[in-house]
């Protein structure tokens, strides 16, 4: 069974104004590894999630969605 993963990081990111860069400053997660993440190209770690979601304000899980398949 394959769960479909996908993140609202850039969603979030962009309706609240802020950059990926000042995103990275605030978080600690580089700017690389968010952009990976946005793409799509980088499975995050939880650790990430939560330093991203405290980050911009949220909770954790608002920054991911899931599909279990039927």
């Amino acid at each position: 069974m394959l769960i479909e993963i996908t993140f609202n990081i850039k969603e979030i990111r962009k309706r609240q104004g802020v950059s990926i860069r000042y995103l990275a400053k605030i978080s600690g997660v580089s700017r690389s590894e968010i952009s990976g993440i946005e793409a799509g190209k980088i499975m995050p770690t939880i650790y990430t999630i939560c330093y991203l979601a405290v980050a911009l304000g949220v909770d954790a899980r608002d920054l991911f969605d899931y599909k279990c398949p039927t």
